[in-house]
């Protein structure tokens, strides 16, 4: 688990970064960006709100580690913190370089220094990487003379981001840990952030396992079950529920994931027919 919401900036740059095919600049900033206390507690919020989830990642490349642009990037910030400004010019040219999809949104790229949050219970630093693409209408009311006026304008929902990633000070050789927002992750237009920009892989650690044990009960409740045996869907379902359970409850996905059928098998009985162990 991780908590950052806690801990102080110390660094932030903003770049502009287009879509090089449809006729959009690249536009650097030349200085850090100064916030006031209240506009920086926004930002915090905007930024850090998203990260709910606890499965991680980590950078990764053909051979060598250090042949990851935005891992050497990081690496330099980690090193210098006040390399922030100069690394995420390098960050911002590197992703303007690759964003020339057609439907690649334009916007602000945000590189943000974090010292001393939490993860897992450990005292590190972490570095924001984080793009907002969409700008939404909002009013503004305005007193003039015995009247008001009513004004339209473009800008951020700080509720939601569009693209973002922390990166955790551990781990740095096997390409540190890493989480993702990317609210249009599906769609093959935006893998350019995680596949392309930041080029990451799922860690495998006990969320990985975890997930690849459910997966592997649900595939083999709902798919080979009814083969075998007259299971209706409802029996399935209520199977299905009764393993995770059992599981959660004997801390069993906390190891690494079973694969084969005999070990899924051993544990739907188990669970079906210790049921104090599960209620």
């Amino acid at each position: 688990m991780q908590y950052f919401e806690g801990s102080s900036i110390t660094h932030i740059a903003v770049h502009n970064v287009g879509n090089e095919s449809e006729g959009e600049y690249l536009t650097l900033s030349k200085k850090e960006l100064v916030l006031d206390p209240e506009v920086k507690d926004l930002l915090i919020k905007y930024f850090l709100t998203p990260f709910k989830s606890e499965e991680y990642f980590q950078f990764f490349s053909e051979g060598h580690i250090s042949n990851n642009d935005v891992w050497k990037s990081v690496c330099a910030i980690f090193d210098n913190p006040e390399q922030t400004l100069l690394q995420s010019k390098q960050l911002a040219q590197h992703l303007y370089n690759l964003g020339n999809h057609p439907n690649v949104k334009g916007g602000e790229l945000y590189v943000v220094y974090f010292r001393e949050g939490l993860l897992n219970g450990e005292t590190v630093d972490a570095i924001g990487i984080f793009k907002s693409e969409q700008k939404e209408p909002f009013l503004k009311v305005l007193p003039v003379e015995d009247a008001f006026e009513v004004e339209s304008e473009q800008g951020i929902n700080i509720n939601k981001l569009d693209k973002g990633c922390m990166i955790y000070n551990t781990d740095r050789e096997n390409g540190f840990i890493v989480s993702v927002v990317d609210t249009k992750s599906k769609s093959a237009e935006a893998r350019y952030w995680t596949d392309s920009f930041l080029r990451i892989q799922q860690r495998q650690d006990q969320y990985f396992n975890t997930e690849s044990t459910m997966a592997l009960y649900k595939t083999y409740v709902v798919e080979h079950l009814p083969e075998q045996y007259n299971v209706t869907k409802a029996d399935q379902a209520d199977m299905l529920n009764r393993s995770m359970a059992f599981l959660k409850r004997n801390n069993i996905l906390t190891r690494r994931p079973l694969t084969t059928k005999c070990c899924t098998t051993r544990i739907l009985l188990k669970a079906s027919t210790n049921t104090n162990s599960i209620m």
